[in-house]
């Protein structure tokens, strides 16, 4: 939950708060006037903006507090609240929908928030023309200390918004931003919504108080580091199947029934078996290099005289026959 000078505000979805992240790469995204969160944006999913003044918070003589939420830099919707509904209690309130132009019918519509598809082409239409590629992926809610104005009657605002469901790649630069906030259950209305009847205040006190939340998808948030990076459950499961299999086939391997060699399998353990307990010294008492060959009858052992030279004549003595091939 953001907080700013006794004020709190949070993104609402399937009835609890979004969870809120910090840029990593960023120190500054703090001060008395602006908070900065990233938030987790499904495609599809409705969302709602609430927020929080405490009875502790300061009017400083104002008449009252406007409340402005903007939607990708546009105008989506604002709350005026009296200064007698402030100072005594705590004020709740949450926002469910907003309000845009819509081109295909050609009236203003009221409709719920939610986070819509954005398509990225080569040229984006005009309709999507009239808004800050910069805001896009924003939601920014402002809090500003106001004072009631002298005449009477609302102005009606001049705010032909529409809902971006295109931009052009060229447009982004690079960000990695996959949604638009978008309506559900539209309904048309009589006009767009009037102007405020309050002025913000001037001086210190009148400058508002920015609450900005950059929606983004799970893998631009990995991306960006703000959630870390887990491995892919099929790379884990594939790895472990892998490992088992492994196993499971030196085990075979390790543990095979002898009934069940063959007479070229069964000589190759009894050679492995002589080479571990050092077999030259196990069959015979000489010393010198062991050379094991087949022949007709089974293995011949041939031995080289220690201390003989490169020139001598190399005698070959057959010490004993082993038939490993019977029983």
């Amino acid at each position: 939950m953001a907080i700013l000078d006794e004020i709190e505000v949070s993104i609402i979805s399937d009835g609890r708060p979004l969870v809120e992240y910090d840029d990593p790469d960023r120190e500054d995204q703090n001060n008395a006037l602006t908070t900065e969160r990233y938030i987790e944006a499904i495609t599809g999913s409705r969302f709602a903006i609430r927020y929080t003044i405490k009875p502790t918070f300061h009017l400083h003589h104002a008449q009252g507090v406007h409340v402005s939420i903007f939607a990708d830099g546009r105008y989506a919707t604002g709350r005026n609240i009296r200064e007698d509904k402030l100072g005594r209690r705590e004020w709740t309130e949450t926002v469910t929908t907003m309000t845009y132009f819509c081109h295909d019918r050609n009236v203003w519509m009221d409709a719920e928030m939610a986070f819509g598809s954005l398509q990225i082409v080569e040229n984006a239409s005009d309709k999507s023309s009239g808004f800050a590629t910069e805001d896009l992926g924003t939601l920014n809610v402002e809090f500003c200390r106001v004072l009631k104005r002298r005449f009477d009657g609302p102005e009606l605002a001049d705010l032909n918004n529409a809902i971006v469901g295109e931009v052009s790649e060229k447009a982004l630069k690079g960000r990695a931003i996959t949604n638009s906030v978008t309506g559900l259950n539209g309904s048309a209305r009589t006009g767009p919504l009037p102007a405020s009847d309050y002025t913000a205040m001037s001086g210190e006190y009148g400058q508002p108080l920015s609450f900005k939340f950059y929606y983004r998808s799970r893998n631009a948030l990995q991306i960006i580091g703000c959630i870390p990076r887990g491995p892919s459950p099929d790379l884990v499961e594939q790895s472990g199947s892998v490992s088992t299999a492994s196993r499971t086939a030196d085990s075979k391997k390790t543990h095979r029934d002898p009934k069940t060699l063959s007479k070229a399998e069964e000589i190759q353990r009894l050679r492995a078996r002589l080479a571990e307990l050092g077999g030259d010294s196990a069959i015979t008492k000489g010393k010198g290099k062991v050379k094991t060959e087949p022949s007709s009858g089974g293995l011949g052992i041939k031995r080289e005289r220690a201390g003989q030279g490169a020139s001598s004549q190399k005698r070959t003595k057959t010490v004993e026959v082993i038939d490993l091939t019977e029983g």
